[in-house]
């Protein structure tokens, strides 16, 4: 898959399906894309993207599970549903 949409919400579409798909490859790069585009996303996509990454998150690696988990908390300071994206952060804490 061709790296679609710009900005954070194709980061967190292209991160999503990668780990979905379980490809590592894609999965490392989506992950860096994740992290260069926050700064810049616009509301509607920290809306949409916390939970989307809450979702994905007990698939993801153990070392990026933290810096994706940071980036939904953030997504969480800046509008997104914290009822949503809590479950599986909290779940995550367990391990940790």
């Amino acid at each position: 898959m061709i790296f679609g949409k710009a900005g954070f919400g194709g980061a967190v579409a292209d991160f999503e399906s990668a780990v979905t798909a379980q490809d590592a490859k894609r999965s490392r790069k989506a992950f860096g894309r994740l992290q260069e585009t926050f700064g810049q996303a616009r509301e509607p996509e920290l809306l949409d993207g916390g939970p989307r990454l809450a979702a994905v998150l007990e698939q993801v690696p153990p070392g990026p599970r933290a810096v994706v988990a940071v980036l939904v908390g953030a997504c969480v300071e800046r509008g997104a549903d914290a009822e949503r994206c809590a479950p599986a952060v909290l779940a995550g804490l367990r391990w940790a």
